[in-house]
């Protein structure tokens, strides 16, 4: 095991850390200080093209979505509520930009009401959204996008935070291509949720590699604090997923034959299609303004 004296937290830079577990094999620490529970190690370069390659995006056994395109659907329609929500917010707002946009199925959407770009680290994935969708998305992080500033009314990450291995540097790049008292909202998982207190770390949402930070309502608040914005509101959300998919996720974070079993008889029904809304009440959606620049 590391030790602890040896681990920098990834957003207030803190080196006081508490060892809290181990699970695949990848350490998490609790800063002393801020609050963020991560997980330490540092990725190479190279390591988010094979984590994201189109295994990620299309392959059942690989640990990531299993097969993305049947979730088409299922993202169309929280990405329909989640444009009424923006619109309601920020009535007027015309350029937004999505971070980790995925197939681009949420943008998709969102060109209806607004002039959409987005960023996206997975090559496959980019390319998908170009060529399928007509999309304009750059192949890589916030960062390396080179935005002008103040670019942007409205910036979403869908998550997306908790795989950032420099969040506040992605913030402080949101802010600068944010317009003064534009919109940013994003989703993340809420380790002060009551499952992930009750679960600990069988909690499906610790999730590495993927997964690197783990926020809580109290220290996601305070990372967009410190980094020029205002929370607006706070809530709980709610997903859409096909029956083929939660069997697929309950297989690949509870992987036992009651699992396996279900999955198999919702494969071979008419069901495996079926979109039903749900949650566990463990991921929260923030919208916030940006108040200051940093």
């Amino acid at each position: 095991m590391k030790n602890s004296a040896q681990i920098v937290c990834r957003v207030c830079g803190n080196r006081s850390n508490k060892y809290l577990f181990t699970k695949k094999n990848y350490q998490f620490f609790e800063c002393c200080r801020c609050r963020l529970v991560f997980g330490p190690f540092s990725p190479e370069k190279g390591f988010f093209d094979k984590l994201y390659s189109k295994s990620y995006f299309a392959d059942e056994n690989a640990g990531g979505y299993g097969d993305y395109a049947v979730e088409k659907e299922a993202v169309e329609q929280a990405a329909l509520k989640r444009v009424r929500k923006l619109n309601a917010l920020r009535a007027g707002s015309r350029k937004l930009l999505e971070i980790g946009c995925a197939f681009g199925y949420f943008l998709g959407k969102a060109k209806d009401c607004f002039d959409v770009s987005g960023v996206e680290l997975s090559d496959y994935a980019a390319k998908y959204a170009r060529e399928q969708l007509g999309l304009n998305v750059i192949k890589g992080s916030i960062e390396e996008a080179s935005f002008a500033e103040s670019s942007f009314d409205v910036v979403v990450m869908w998550d997306v935070i908790e795989h950032i291995p420099s969040p506040v540097l992605a913030l402080k790049e949101i802010n600068r291509v944010l317009r003064s008292g534009g919109l940013l909202a994003l989703s993340t998982p809420d380790i002060s949720s009551l499952i992930s207190r009750i679960q600990g770390k069988s909690w499906r949402l610790y999730d590495p590699p993927y997964h690197l930070n783990y926020f809580s309502r109290k220290t996601i608040c305070k990372l967009l604090e410190s980094t020029g914005f205002r929370i607006l509101k706070i809530e709980h959300c709610w997903e859409y997923h096909s029956m083929q998919y939660l069997c697929h996720a309950l297989c690949l974070y509870y992987n036992n034959i009651v699992c396996r079993s279900i999955k198999k008889i919702i494969e071979r029904t008419i069901f495996r299609n079926l979109m039903i809304p749900v949650t566990c009440l463990d991921i929260v959606t923030v919208y916030a303004l940006k108040e200051s620049e940093v």
